[in-house]
């Protein structure tokens, strides 16, 4: 007769935890020491959290140790096995009125829930009822099943990986602007709500989008090849990122306990004194015949992560709070960012400087089309600031001319054959105008 050796994940034979954290699941590697008899034998694995993802559980043996088989059970407790077990049985249950009285009965129907009292039915909520009994062969955690096979009796070891839903983790950023730089801070916030605790654990963060495809397969019961799922080794302790197959991982420097239903944050990334350059935005497809509108200036920020600008280091996706002398700016959401790339934040509307646009020509014949727009800004403020105003070309089969009279303390530059960019130098309380003109046969 085969016996059972119980290993449990909070024993005192676990002697090496990991965990990857993405934005959207975990993988976890336990190490856990076994004492294996010579020949057949099963060990039984508990304390594994709902939230697991069966078809990636693979455990690694050791040499001499043969991996037969593995079996998933998950009969956990719940409240239709509980009314199942009482039918026909005596229970207690509360009566829902104003003194909440106790009685007892008979559990005689399930759905609706109906309990005999001395010849009087009540439908009840089951949450009402205090049961008697427990079904029987109920399991109040999953557990897995090994029938292995040891060359030896010996004390041993297996490693078990193995892919976590209910477990993710994002990042925030707060910004403190001076007038020329600014100080990052990044904050990881991790939300555990997997099912299951980690003590201790060396945990490592995943920045990137991974994809997971779906297969439809019943995870119950089935054969796994001993070979582990692993993932290499990660940063340094000083949170600085590494690069692996296209993502870049970040370690804690030390170990973290994550305790289910727990959000927890830690310090990332603290940088200081970035420069920076805020600009008033504004974007133009606008050309209808002969109207005039207003102009609305979003207020951006600007900087390069680069070593050279005190930062340099890839940027995992967030939101980015912005703020100034303790007053809140507003906020921006960044995406992935490599070191060396711009990162442009859009934190609200200019109050001071204002525009309008007014088309001044507008010749349209078969064919043919000449558009000329005029544009007035004024900056109210009491700073120099630069406005860059986007003009959108509609999009023709045939060349396109332009022209425009920006010159001075305006520039301009083509981003694209159908998107020009016209940047001015306002100083306080300055105004300027400038027009621009495509004309185009098509």
């Amino acid at each position: 007769m085969q016996k059972i050796i119980l290993i449990t994940a909070t024993s005192s034979l676990l002697f090496s935890n990991s965990i990857t954290i993405y934005n959207n699941l975990a993988n976890v590697n336990e190490t856990k020491k076994i004492f294996l008899k010579k020949g057949l034998q099963k060990i039984k694995f508990t304390n594994l959290p709902n939230s697991i993802i069966v078809d990636s559980i693979s455990p690694t043996f050791e040499n001499g140790v043969k991996l037969i088989s593995q079996s998933y059970k998950n009969n956990q407790l719940s409240i239709n096995k509980l009314l199942k077990a009482n039918l026909n049985s005596e229970v207690e249950f509360y009566m829902q009125d104003k003194q909440k009285k106790l009685l007892k009965g008979k559990l005689v129907n399930l759905n609706p829930t109906i309990i005999d009292s001395n010849k009087k039915y009540y439908i009840v909520d089951s949450n009402s009822i205090i049961f008697n009994k427990l079904p029987k062969n109920i399991d109040y955690q999953p557990y897995l099943i090994w029938d292995i096979d040891s060359k030896v009796e010996k004390a041993s070891s297996v490693e078990l990986s193995y892919l976590l839903n209910g477990i993710n983790w994002h990042c925030n950023y707060t910004a403190t602007l001076t007038d020329d730089t600014l100080n990052l801070k990044a904050w990881a916030s991790i939300v555990n709500k997997s099912g299951k605790e980690f003590k201790d654990e060396n945990v490592e963060l995943i920045a990137g989008v991974v994809n997971r495809d779906k297969i439809n397969i019943a995870p119950m019961a089935r054969m796994y090849k001993s070979n582990s799922i692993g993932i290499e080794a990660s940063a340094d302790v000083n949170m600085l990122p590494k690069g692996i197959s296209g993502y870049h991982i970040y370690k804690l420097p030390n170990r973290v306990s994550l305790l289910n239903n727990q959000s927890k944050q830690v310090v990332m990334i603290s940088a200081k004194n970035i420069k920076y350059k805020r600009y008033a935005v504004a974007n133009n497809s606008y050309f209808n015949r002969y109207q005039e509108r207003k102009i609305s200036f979003s207020q951006q920020i600007k900087f390069k992560n680069s070593k050279e600008n005190a930062l340099g280091m890839p940027l995992p996706q967030g939101l980015v709070r912005v703020y100034k002398s303790k007053h809140y700016l507003g906020d921006s959401i960044i995406g992935n960012t490599p070191k060396n790339e711009n990162i442009t934040l859009n934190i609200g509307q200019m109050f001071d400087i204002v525009g309008k646009q007014k088309i001044i020509k507008y010749i349209v014949r078969d064919n043919y089309r000449d558009i000329e727009t005029k544009y007035t800004i004024k900056n109210r403020g009491k700073k120099q600031i630069d406005v860059k105003i986007s003009e959108n070309i509609p999009r023709y089969r045939d060349t396109i001319k332009f022209n425009t009279t920006c010159s001075g303390i305006c520039t301009s530059r083509e981003k694209n054959a159908f998107l020009r960019e016209f940047t001015i130098k306002l100083k306080a309380n300055e105004s300027y105008s400038f027009t621009t003109e495509f004309e185009v046969y098509y």
